[in-house]
C-alpha cells in the first residue's frame, strides 16, 4: 500500500473569511509541489479530504497533477481533533495507493501511530501543502 498525507495549504483566517478558503499563499505553495509531484509521476486510488473547506480545495488542486482512479472524495472522521482509530482500521486492509488531506494534529497522530505505533510521539513535522 502506498499512503500520502497531506496537510491542507495555507488558508485565509476566519477574520478574512468565515469559510476558511485557500489564500494566494496556499494556492502558490500547492502549484509549487504539483510541479514536483507530476515530474514523480504520483498516482493514487483516491483522495480523500476532511468535511472543511480548505481541506477539499486542497485535495482537488492536487487531483490536477495526481491521477486517481475514484478522484477526491469527501470524508468524515479527517478533522483536526478526529480519533484516528477508524482511519487506521481502513488503511490496514486496503492494498491501494490511498491520499489524505487534512489536517494538524489529526494527520501528525496518524503518521506518528502509523510509524511508531505511538500516536503521540510526534515523528513528522508537517508544513500548509506539504506531502508526507
Amino acid at each position: 500500500m502506498e499512503l500520502y498525507l497531506i496537510q491542507h495549504a495555507q488558508a485565509h483566517t476566519k477574520e478574512e473569511d468565515h469559510g476558511r478558503s485557500l489564500n494566494p499563499e496556499g494556492r502558490k505553495t500547492i502549484d509549487n509541489v504539483s510541479a514536483h509531484l507530476k515530474r514523480l509521476g504520483l498516482r493514487t486510488h483516491i483522495i480523500y479530504h476532511s468535511t472543511k473547506l480548505r481541506s477539499r480545495q486542497t485535495a482537488q488542486e492536487y487531483a490536477k497533477v495526481i491521477p486517481s482512479w475514484r478522484g477526491c472524495v469527501e470524508r468524515q472522521g479527517l478533522c483536526p481533533n478526529d480519533d484516528i482509530g477508524p482511519v487506521m482500521e481502513e488503511l490496514s486492509s486496503s492494498r491501494k495507493a490511498v491520499a489524505i488531506v487534512g489536517h494538524l494534529p489529526f494527520l501528525s497522530r496518524l503518521a506518528s501511530a502509523l510509524l511508531l505505533g505511538d500516536p503521540e510521539r510526534d515523528v513528522i513535522k508537517f508544513q500548509h501543502a506539504g506531502v508526507v
